[in-house]
């Protein structure tokens, strides 16, 4: 597991869909890191570099319009920030796209992308899907389990939900 994996799931470690959602959120961190040339790490860090916390706050921006479940408090413990962050971000992304019509194609630009990204993986999804499609014999051998195989449908049927 990356170290950004184990961030992101830090930030997410009591959501029951966090695997799902790092994808997502892993997403929006290479978009931003193509964007502005700025690595995940010191967009976690602690720096105030200007620069850095323009792609701090465009990550807080991401993460609040695009990754529904977890709050705002779980978000901002993925970029190490207190959930005020998350909102100060994302309003101060808002107002420099009101502002500012290159940045706000810009922002467009890299929504779009990461829309592009989720249709990719909810292709991606569909296949898996397809996988676990079981045969009625199949079923049956995993119903006459008992407990223990309604446990691993429930299990199954969680996953596939994601």
């Amino acid at each position: 597991m990356s170290s950004l994996q184990k961030q992101i799931n830090k930030g997410l470690e009591s959501h029951h869909e966090a695997h799902a959602l790092s994808v997502r959120v892993e997403s929006i961190f290479d978009l931003v890191e193509k964007h502005t040339g700025i690595h995940w790490t010191d967009m976690v860090g602690p720096s105030k570099k200007g620069h850095i916390v323009k792609a701090r706050h465009l990550v807080a921006y991401l993460l609040s319009r695009h990754i529904k479940g977890p709050s705002l408090e779980q978000k901002g413990r993925i970029i190490n920030r207190h959930y005020a962050t998350m909102i100060h971000g994302s309003r101060s992304i808002e107002n420099q796209a009101q502002f500012d019509q290159r940045f706000k194609k810009e922002l467009q630009s890299i929504e779009d992308a990461l829309t592009s990204s989720d249709i990719h993986l909810e292709a991606e999804r569909k296949t898996t899907l397809s996988s676990f499609l079981m045969t009625k014999d199949q079923l049956q051998k995993i119903h006459n389990l008992g407990a223990n195989g309604q446990s691993f449908l429930h299990s199954l049927i969680l996953v596939l939900k994601s």
